[in-house]
């Protein structure tokens, strides 16, 4: 979208905003924001089990109608005032007028103090920058049950990221959580430039995650309830001549991402979710609108592709999520390929792939008196994960250098945790310890690489290993500008966390007996002022 465009779409919302304001607000409720790390505090505990947890982002509205089904006299008091966050951030403001319309906007602002290049303290990077600060403006206007909200986002990250590449000429300012959207009941349609997390939000996801910048999308929701279906049809980058290009041109390779998944939720107790992701590329691929339909299964529907797909990459996945006196398990299995026809004959030959699959494991204990989570998580990627079957550039399951799911690939991640919510002490505070071990193989889905020299499906080659100590905190007061009465139409919000620990790694950088010790801390300040 050009700055005429751009500037035209704000003056449209303001002059349509500014009317009047009314009542439940089908604003997405974007997949990084905080209110996330409260809900998922609350499903573990039993509460907001309508809301399905792994198909974020939410939009207010539905969180709203989730908050007012919970039984307050059943909560704890600190359970309590983490339902009041969230419960005041996506309350309804009242109806004035006539017209049902609504505006607002929000600013945010978040600094990142690293000592690496890589903001993940499990594989730094030498190089980076003292801080990396980051800003969004969104302006938003809602009449019944449409929504238009338009996003800027400046983010120095996005420059430096030693995994990612720029998408725009102007890398410092883009456009992020722009959409426009239509929600009523068993039914939602939203069009636009924002994130999808298929996961829980302290988690990765197999299929599509919060990990990659925003690209543009389609996306359906249909039924509401035990049965749900949602599909997502992005955008993603071109590719010409092996290499990863925005533009289009002579030998230019299109690609689009599809996402469908259908979830049932028979009780408060228990979810399965069958998900299903494909990349279709092709240099005079059109838009193919038949994935839009939810029970159009790709997997079903793979032999049948139409010549206009020169290469496609799809994996399939199983998801559960269950809950049992504060006892929560959630996984997903996902399956890129599997080979089942004459497997005698071709690992004579040597021509047998290797299994691409992927698993993500959760299984945390929630106590209330004290207030503690105690959880482990498991993740393992194979080596020939999120390449495709070809493994050229354009089946890689990324967007602008970064993973759809997880960034990385060939490893496994086991990490032991335990976080005290100190809100007698401190309001707002939480800190806690953690192990991690992460062991790296050799091999990534950002490389070419020919399969036969495979010995196993993961850990390929020299193993690196990753052991960390760490301790993490989060510190969020309560908001401030709503204590005054008449700064009700404000609020903001404060949060400050922390990772620090202690690195030991073993065979680094892949080299036998090579190792190192290190101190890695990741700092971030968020500040939110939001007005309606």
């Amino acid at each position: 979208m050009d700055s005429n465009r751009a500037f035209v779409l704000v003056i449209v919302i303001w002059i349509v905003a500014f009317t009047n304001c009314f009542a439940q607000s089908k604003i997405l409720i974007k997949s990084q924001h905080w209110a996330y790390e409260y809900i998922e505090r609350l499903q573990n505990r039993g509460h907001l089990r309508t809301l399905n947890p792994t198909a974020i982002p939410y939009n207010r509205g539905e969180v709203w109608e989730a908050v007012q089904e919970v039984d307050r006299e059943t909560l704890s008091p600190l359970s309590r005032q983490w339902l009041k966050k969230v419960e005041n951030h996506v309350k309804p403001e009242k109806q004035k007028g006539s017209y049902n319309l609504i505006y607002g906007g929000e600013l945010t602002g978040r600094a990142t103090r690293i000592n690496s290049g890589r903001t993940n303290v499990l594989r730094p990077t030498k190089g980076g920058e003292s801080v990396y600060p980051h800003w969004k403006l969104t302006l938003y206007g809602e009449w019944k049950n449409i929504v238009l909200q338009t996003g800027l986002m400046l983010d120095r990250y996005y420059i430096v990221d030693p995994d990612g590449y720029r998408t725009a000429a102007r890398p410092w300012l883009r456009a992020e959580d722009s959409y426009i959207g239509y929600d009523k009941g068993h039914f939602s349609a939203y069009l636009g430039r924002f994130r999808h997390h298929w996961g829980l939000n302290s988690s990765t996801s197999g299929i599509i995650s919060k990990n990659p910048v925003p690209f543009d999308n389609f996306y359906l929701r249909f039924g509401k309830g035990n049965i749900q279906f949602r599909t997502i049809l992005g955008e993603l980058d071109s590719v010409t001549e092996g290499q990863f290009d925005n533009r289009i041109g002579a030998n230019t390779i299109k690609r689009y991402f599809f996402g469908h998944r259908l979830d049932w939720l028979p009780s408060k107790h228990f979810m399965v979710s069958l998900l299903e992701g494909e990349i279709v590329s092709g240099e005079h691929l059109n838009l193919p609108f038949r994935h839009l339909n939810p029970l159009n299964f790709l997997f079903v529907d793979s032999s049948t592709k139409p010549k206009q797909y020169e290469s496609s990459n799809i994996m399939i996945a199983l998801a559960i999520d269950a809950y049992w006196n504060n006892l929560r398990v959630n996984s997903q299995f996902i399956l890129d390929d599997l080979v089942v026809e004459d497997r005698e004959e071709l690992e004579e030959s040597g021509e047998l792939k290797p299994m691409a699959y992927t698993f993500i494991n959760s299984v945390s204990y929630a106590s209330i008196e004290p207030y503690v989570d105690l959880g482990v998580r498991y993740n393992m990627v194979s080596s020939m994960s999120y390449r495709g079957s070809s493994s050229i550039a354009e089946d890689r399951w990324m967007y602008a250098g970064r993973g759809l799911a997880t960034n990385f690939s060939d490893y496994t991640k086991l990490q032991l945790y335990a976080h005290w919510y100190a809100d007698r002490v401190i309001p707002g505070l939480r800190l806690g310890p953690s192990y991690t071990l992460l062991s790296q193989g050799e091999l990534g889905f950002r490389q070419p690489f020919d399969y036969k020299i495979l010995n196993d499906s993961i850990l390929h080659g020299t193993i690196e290993k990753t052991h960390r100590f760490a301790l993490q905190l989060e510190y969020q007061p309560v908001e401030l500008l709503r204590l005054i009465p008449s700064w009700e139409s404000f609020d903001t919000n404060v949060r400050l966390r922390a990772d620090v620990g202690y690195n030991h790694v073993l065979n680094e950088n892949h080299i036998v007996n090579v190792s190192n010790n290190k101190l890695v801390g990741m700092f971030q300040l968020d500040v939110r002022l939001a007005f309606n």
